[in-house]
């Protein structure tokens, strides 16, 4: 990608962001006077690149798992490949590549934040063996203090939070949340991080 090029794309990724958690934040009932209202900033952006693999039955791209992000902006090429689970189904299911198109995905930050009304997604890659897949996906958070990772604590957004809907998470750390982000296939949790953040954690899957 091109420098300026690159700049720009960035610069645009930033407004959509903003405007995504103004958006998320309207649709979960908040706004801006409650001083709940979802902030994040571009933290991260991956530029990922996918070369063949001669036996793509038996390879995976990208493993399952779950951005810890608040939510992602996904750009991909036409290759193709990226797919989620999807509970109802209880299968994965293909994301289709349109020329032009941006993913978003929502993150385990955001399924915490919103007292579970916004779920985490689930996804991967699979491999091709014809042609290489690129894409770039930029990570939103809530602003970052790296000097305050294991000690600011993130939960439910106290808006969401009633007699009627009790609180599903304990209050957690950035740290913890960048722990394991890949399912426990063990022990049968799928978002293993969530799951053990739970307040009345019974290993059940989430």
């Amino acid at each position: 990608m091109h420098r300026d090029s690159a700049t720009i794309f960035i610069g645009r990724i930033r407004e959509l962001g903003e405007t995504l958690s103004q958006l998320l934040s309207l649709a979960l009932g908040l706004t801006p006077s409650t001083n709940e209202f979802i902030s994040t900033n571009l933290t991260t952006a991956n530029l990922n690149y996918y070369p063949p693999c001669p036996e793509p039955e038996v390879a995976i791209a990208a493993n399952p798992h779950f951005d810890t992000s608040t939510f992602t902006i996904l750009l991909q090429d036409q290759v193709g490949g990226l797919q989620v689970f999807h509970e109802g189904a209880a299968d994965w299911v293909d994301v289709p590549s349109l020329h032009g198109a941006l993913v978003v995905n929502i993150g385990n930050m955001l399924q915490l934040l919103s007292n579970n009304k916004m779920k985490s997604a689930e996804h991967k890659v699979f491999a091709n063996a014809i042609v290489p897949r690129q894409s770039v996906a930029c990570f939103f958070m809530p602003p970052i203090d790296f000097s305050t990772m294991s000690t600011k604590m993130y939960g439910p957004i106290k808006e969401l939070v009633s007699e009627k809907y009790p609180a599903v998470y304990r209050e957690a750390s950035l740290a913890a949340l960048w722990g394991s982000l890949y399912p426990d296939l063990e022990g049968s949790l799928r978002n293993p991080v969530l799951a053990r953040l739970r307040i009345a954690y019974d290993k059940e899957v989430v």
